[in-house]
């Protein structure tokens, strides 16, 4: 029996090992993270994203002279005001690497991350998806989509040792959903024009609303399951599907995602919901009763608007755009107190 030989490298391998090349981060930990993996750097180029921070797809060449194009995404700054920063960081960086690495669901490979340096950077490095973004699809693949969702929620309901410790997610609990609300008045004071007092009515008995959010078997949930963070791959009749920015990633309820992708196809959703339920039935699991499903999705639909409300001024929304988001949880809030009214024969 021979041993294999590992190829020489080239004189081009060598000397970019040597003297380095320009790179998007500080290069000391990521060329680190490359030559531990037998990769090399040819080049960077940036990448529009809907992401706030600074993207770029990174050129590499392997060890057998392939090429290989990675996803680099730095964390040294946002366009965008970032509520607990460095708790997004480490939430995003921990998921890819402990939670989606091993499950096999399609999610882009992690290849490694970097600690903060004197500049303050941090870096993540994922395998390149060169996929569509959902928000450009029509109504099919959103069906893809909502199956591959259960087969998500379904992997960490029957594996939930897999979350043990998992303490950096977003723990949605009593005092969450509690919290957001409050925050949410707190925000809208500051607009004047009675919006507090529409929003107060809107909350009032909250405490019933939060009693359907929480959920007894808590699962993993992205928390942001937005058509711009869902990337996929068409390739015959199989899709691969690529969420991506995990993070707001947390441990609760799996409809809080659902609502999020049923929520612009209101007409259609029991399809969507019928995808959904065949993932989790692929998995083993059971399919929840649908009217008490619709009844927790709407009220994870008030429950996004109350989110958007909290963080309207520190992210400066006008006050038509949070008139508009106050106006749409009071429909979404008289649809199920009356559904509730007539469902007691009121």
């Amino acid at each position: 029996m021979t041993s294999a030989r590992r190829r020489p490298r080239s004189t081009d391998q060598q000397s970019r090992m040597e003297h380095g090349m320009d790179l998007p981060v500080s290069a000391t930990s990521l060329e680190h993270t490359l030559r531990q993996r037998q990769l090399w750097p040819l080049g960077s180029t940036p990448v529009e994203q809907s992401t706030s921070f600074s993207c770029h797809v990174l050129s590499v060449e392997t060890g057998s002279s392939n090429r290989l194009e990675l996803f680099l995404k730095d964390y040294s700054s946002s366009r965008l005001p970032k509520d607990g920063l460095a708790g997004r960081v480490e939430r995003e960086v921990r998921v890819y690497r402990e939670l989606l690495n091993a499950a096999n669901l399609g999610t882009a490979a992690y290849y490694g991350a970097g600690p903060a340096d004197s500049n303050g950077a941090t870096w993540l490095l994922l395998e390149y998806v060169p996929g569509v973004e959902l928000r450009a699809c029509g109504f099919e693949a959103y069906l893809h989509v909502a199956a591959w969702l259960g087969r998500l929620h379904a992997h960490f309901r029957t594996h939930p040792w897999k979350l043990n410790g998992a303490d950096y997610l977003v723990n949605h609990d009593r005092d969450y959903f509690a919290d957001m609300a409050k925050s949410a008045l707190e925000a809208v004071r500051g607009y004047g024009l009675g919006l507090e007092e529409r929003l107060a009515a809107v909350l009032e008995d909250y405490d019933d609303v939060i009693d359907r959010l929480i959920d007894p078997t808590p699962t993993l949930v992205h928390g942001s399951f937005r058509a711009q963070n869902i990337l996929l791959i068409e390739a015959g009749s199989a899709w691969r599907v690529c969420p991506v920015d995990w993070e707001l990633a947390g441990l609760g309820s799996p409809y809080l995602d659902l609502a999020f992708l049923v929520d612009r196809w209101q007409g259609r959703r029991d399809m969507l919901l019928d995808a959904y339920g065949e993932g989790l039935s692929v998995c083993g699991m059971p399919v929840p009763d649908r009217r008490g499903l619709l009844e927790v999705i709407d009220r994870f639909r008030l429950h996004k608007m109350v989110k958007s409300l909290s963080s309207s001024l520190m992210k400066n929304y006008s006050v038509r755009s949070v008139t508009k988001i106050l106006a749409l949880a009071e429909r979404i809030r008289a649809a199920f107190v009356n559904h509730n009214t007539r469902g007691r024969g009121g």
